[in-house]
């Protein structure tokens, strides 16, 4: 039946080469036309919700709001996380669910969940309810300042934002910095007691007179028209004419007991641009559309702009991403046409130019038609996908190198070359399609890597899956009917010497004749190399990190401080960083904004105590030292700063994540217990010299006043507690009154009334005076006040409270041994019921994925089993190969062992599973030679290995060196650039690779020499233990006969 088919398809070259032509156009098109981003675009599904409550203290936000949905949000439908923030008026979620929920609308769903929440209290806003994606992180940054006033910087920004709304790929803009215009009522207490008035009169004028009055309506000639009595306010100075007071000499209008104007916000966020206030524009770009082409509109859509807006505003766009992006994927690109190159070089100069092209061709020709079917199922292409190409290119070449060789050795008897190539594929179909089913076996469990950073990874095993499929049509169809046209004529081949081969055979057989008549020695030999890296691993203390080492293009710092700060305080403390920074030689750009955080974000890393932060912006990587040492001079700098905590980390993809190299949460229920327990972790790490710059993040916590209202006294003078709670906010940090409408204005303005910030002492506002029927009453005769302490951000996981304290660990230390010691010290801690800690960041990652890849590894061994033993039908030979398995891993253990590298949880992960891969696939293509051979030499176990071993010795030797040095320049971190000609070495993009391409390199060297040199004694091993036995029993017999 399979040779009917192959038959078929041989007569049908046109057809073959029309779709090898096709699948070139066809490709090339989708690689230009692929959305480029530097990560995979993917749902989260996990969701942020703000609600406010006016008025309400944290505790009591945390009491009426934050517990009853805490516990609805946990008892959803595959709800797996439940996270708050809780502070005066606000409380903030992020709800996670499982990544494979099949709930259609988590945001709708979680909406509804709320609304029907009985227990709430009235008057609860529930503001925002977003689901998270991957695009909500992609976004350009552009700050506007200039030398001008705040409202004229408005103005610029706002023409800046309609421009940018009218390109495509913008899907909506929002400000950092841009304050709330209110109309700000400052009442003279003076005045209002000099005319007699009280707080709640100026409230009651407010809303008596700015009201939309409707008078009806008239009817002429059949049509109806509608009557309104102009009587809203529009603008400060309209407000200030408001009546207060009437009598019949005189009318007390609003300007006479208060200061009216017309001005911003000041408690909102302030934002400073390169050392000038300024107001920032963030940019978020539609869900599929390209990070790079968004920056590109921008930098093109500022270019055009210049000077145009206003002479004296800049616009600069912060932290130019695209350049990154466009380098590592450039770098990722370089490393795959680099690697291509080199393989098609190396065949070329061994097997020849028909055949190195032949086999060179069909990797462009996998790739292209692996970038065609990832578009066709809406991937993108971005660094996880390229390095899913990276990581296949040891991968594709065995196949066609096969196919090639085995036509090779039948033209070599003089069979025609098409007859060769057909015989080529029919024999070698099963052992490759085998080969090809456990690789994609090897590599399936890893495309469902669980957890957040899973849904990333995941995109680098489903890439090789398609890869390794198309590569599987490209061998066995593109390259048998290719090279049965192209390929080296028969004729030729049977008068041309190779003497590279005879060489290569010779010397092979001499070492492969010893392995087979010594196969124990062999075999033990091996298994004591493999132990001993394993031991020599275990000793040496290899650090383990999560991900890739890299080198960031920007920074972050962050700036804490005690206690309840005013936004004037925290502006302060934030120019005061700035004022260090400003000029630094090797800063290009920076914005700082101070924090008002009313959303969780995920990967949100921010402490409840930070009051600012600061993003910056490096020069080009080339242009000065190492991001290491900048951040050193930046912290060395920003010490001299007095009462701060100030860090700084690097926003790169191995750490920006997690701002310290350790973070541990106490959780617990009670409140008095988790500060108790999170001292004694602190003091642990203050006293334990391996750890520095040791924190707890505390919540902000003070004092508050509680003012009780007196009912009795209320009733007495007919007030409302309505009226009392109103004049208290007037006299404490204000009241929004309500709201006036400019002509022609798009939004509404608030009306805000406060006391001078001078006369906001409890005496004066206990002297404030209301109005009642019997004369003023100061307010003081209403209430009474009592102190207690407050938490003002109140953090919670679970239902529980929360308290992170995190460290770095010094530099020289292995932090994973650090770390271990830590952990064993937590296990052995005498915890009561309700108190729970646990590592958090890099560290529960680690673990995590350290597990899945655990789990996966054995998985694929079971199925990899199935398959064999089905394959072969013998149990000892599966055991070969995967023992073969088992002893490549000791491949990369030695390379990181040897180069003192990190054992990175995925990239060397990743290259453990591709280099089982490799070893089963040469595994299986020995064996089936060896058992083919045994059925054509009478069963001469030792004839059949050594023909089985020189047969495959080019093949798997080409293989390995050809990955191997194709990879070499990525490992050594030399980035070729073939299209600008340019060879750079330890630029930042070449570290991201390291790690995966040493892993490579050691694996596929160490898996090659399992195969060559193992698989032959283990092959021997049970004629030899045979012959050992037998010697012995007629030994035996004989002692036995002559007795």
């Amino acid at each position: 039946m399979l040779k009917k088919i192959l038959d078929t398809i041989f007569l049908r070259k046109k057809t073959i080469n029309t779709i090898l032509v096709g699948i070139f156009l066809v490709g090339i098109l989708s690689y230009t036309s692929f959305p480029r981003h530097e990560w995979p675009n993917v749902d989260l599904k996990s969701v942020s919700v703000i609600i406010y409550y006016d008025g309400a203290s944290s505790t009591d936000v945390e009491r009426l709001i934050t517990t009853p949905i805490e516990k609805e949000m946990m008892t959803m439908k595959d709800s797996k996380e439940v996270i708050s923030i809780t502070k005066d008026g606000l409380v903030s979620f992020l709800v996670a669910f499982e990544l494979n929920t099949e709930i259609p609308n988590i945001a709708k769903e979680v909406r509804n969940k709320i609304l029907n929440i009985e227990e709430l209290p009235q008057g609860y806003d529930l503001r925002e309810v977003v689901e998270h994606k991957s695009s909500n992180y992609q976004f350009v940054l552009v700050g506007i300042h200039g030398d001008m006033g705040y409202r004229e910087l408005v103005k610029v920004a706002e023409k800046y934002e309609d421009e940018f709304e009218k390109l495509y790929d913008v899907t909506d803009i929002e400000y950092k910095g841009k304050k709330e215009e209110i109309i700000d009522i400052n009442i003279n207490a003076s005045a209002m007691e000099k005319y007699g008035l009280g707080i709640n009169d100026v409230l009651n004028s407010f809303r008596k007179y700015n009201n939309l009055i409707s008078a009806g309506k008239i009817t002429n000639n059949n049509s109806d028209y509608s009557v309104k009595i102009k009587s809203l306010y529009k603008s400060a100075t309209e407000l200030r004419r408001l009546p207060i007071k009437s009598s019949t000499n005189k009318t007390i209008y609003l300007s006479d007991i208060a200061n009216v104007k017309q001005t911003f916000d000041k408690n909102k966020d302030y934002v400073n641009i390169n050392g000038n206030p300024g107001i920032l524009l963030q940019i978020n770009k539609k869900e599929n559309s390209s990070t790079i082409t968004l920056y590109e509109s921008i930098k093109k859509k500022l270019a055009e702009l210049d000077g145009t807006i206003s002479p004296i505003a800049s616009a600069v766009l912060i932290a130019d991403e695209s350049k990154d992006i466009n380098d590592r994927i450039s770098a990722s690109e370089n490393t795959v046409i680099t690697a291509v190159i080199i393989v098609m070089t190396i065949i070329v100069a061994i097997l020849g130019w028909r055949v190195g092209l032949l086999v060179g061709i069909s990797i462009p020709t996998t790739y292209l038609l692996s970038i065609t079917i990832l578009n066709f199922m809406g991937m993108s292409y971005n660094l996880m996908s390229i390095m899913g190409l990276v990581l296949s290119v040891g991968l594709l070449v065995d196949g066609p190198i096969v196919i090639t060789e085995y036509a090779r050795r039948e033209q070599e008897k003089g069979i025609r070359r098409s007859v060769s190539y057909l015989n080529a594929a029919h024999d070698m179909f099963y052992p490759i399609f085998a080969s090809t089913l456990t690789t994609v076996l090897a590599f399936l469990p890893l495309a469902f890597w669980p957890d957040f950073f899973g849904v990333w990874i995941r995109v680098i095993p489903r890439t090789v899956l398609v890869v390794l499929l198309c590569s599987f049509f490209v061998t066995m169809i593109i390259i048998p009917v290719l090279g049965s046209s192209f390929g080296m004529k028969t004729a030729g081949m049977a008068t041309k010497k190779d003497p590279y081969d005879s060489l290569l055979y010779t010397y092979y057989g001499m070492v492969v004749n010893y392995i087979i008549f010594n196969p124990i020695k062999v075999s033990l030999f091996g298994i004591l190399i493999f132990f001993a890296i394993v031991y020599g691993t275990i000793k040496s203390n290899t650090e383990y990190v999560f991900f890739a080492e890299d080198k960031a293009n920007s920074l972050e710092i962050e700036i804490l401080a005690k206690g309840n700060l005013s936004p004037a305080e925290s502006k302060g403390y934030l120019e005061e960083t700035i004022d260090v920074i400003v000029g630094h030689p090797h800063i290009k750009n920076f914005y700082g904004n101070t924090i008002y955080r009313d959303r969780i974000w995920l990967f949100d890393n921010n402490p409840t105590d930070m009051v600012a932060d600061i993003w910056v912006d490096l020069i080009d990587f080339k242009d000065r030292p190492d991001t290491d040492l900048v951040i050193k001079d930046l912290e060395e700098r920003l010490s001299v700063i007095q009462g701060l905590n100030i860090s700084v980390s690097a926003n790169d993809y191995s750490g920006s994540q997690w701002a310290k190299d350790l973070t541990i949460e106490v959780q617990s229920p009670d409140s008095t217990k988790i500060r108790q327990f999170a001292e004694i972790v602190l003091q642990k790490l203050m006293k334990d010299d391996s750890y520095t710059d040791q924190n707890i993040k505390n919540p902000i916590t003070g004092i508050e006043w509680i003012y009780n209202i007196d009912s009795n006294e209320t009733k007495k003078y007919d007030l409302s507690k309505n009226t009392i709670g109103d004049s208290i906010k007037i006299a404490t940090s204000g009241l929004t009154i309500g709201n006036i409408i400019p002509d022609n204005a798009e939004e509404r303005i608030p009306v805000k009334i406060y006391l001078p910030s001078d006369e906001k002492t409890f005496s004066s506002i206990e002297r404030t005076n209301i109005s009642t029927s019997q004369g003023l009453v100061p307010l003081s005769n209403f209430v009474d006040k009592q102190k207690r302490e407050k938490i003002f951000t109140i953090g919670k996981q679970q239902g529980m409270r929360t308290l992170v304290i995190d460290a770095n660990i010094k530099e020289e230390l292995n932090a994973s041994a650090v770390k271990q010691d830590l952990a064993n010290w937590v296990n052995e801690l005498n915890l009561p019921s309700n108190v729970f800690i646990k590592f958090a960041g890099e560290a529960e990652d680690s673990a995590s994925s350290m597990s899945f890849l655990i789990i996966a590894f054995l998985g694929a061994l079971v199925a990899i089993f199935i398959v064999l033993i089905t394959l072969f039908n013998s149990f000892y030979h599966t055991f070969i190969i995967l023992f073969s398995v088992i002893l490549s891993i000791g491949g990369i253990l030695l390379g990181t062992l040897l180069l003192g590298l990190k054992f990175s949880i995925v990239f060397s992960g990743l290259g453990i599973v591709a280099c089982m891969g490799i070893v089963v696939n040469n595994n299986i293509i020995l064996i089936d030679s060896y058992r083919k051979e045994l059925s054509k030499n009478d069963n001469n176990i030792y004839d059949a290995i050594l023909i089985a071993c020189k047969n495959r010795i080019r093949p798997i030797f080409l293989t390995t060196i050809t990955t191997i040095t194709g990879l070499l320049p990525s490992a050594l971190q030399i980035s070729l650039d073939i299209f600008d000609r340019t060879i750079a070495y330890k630029s930042e993009e070449t570290y991201f690779f390291v790690l995966l391409a040493w892993s490579l390199i050691w694996g596929i060297g160490f898996a090659s020499f399992a195969t060559l040199f193992v698989t032959p004694a283990l092959l021997a091993l049970p004629k030899s233990l045979s012959n050992i036995f037998y010697n012995k029993s007629k030994i035996l017999n004989d002692k036995v006969l002559i007795d």
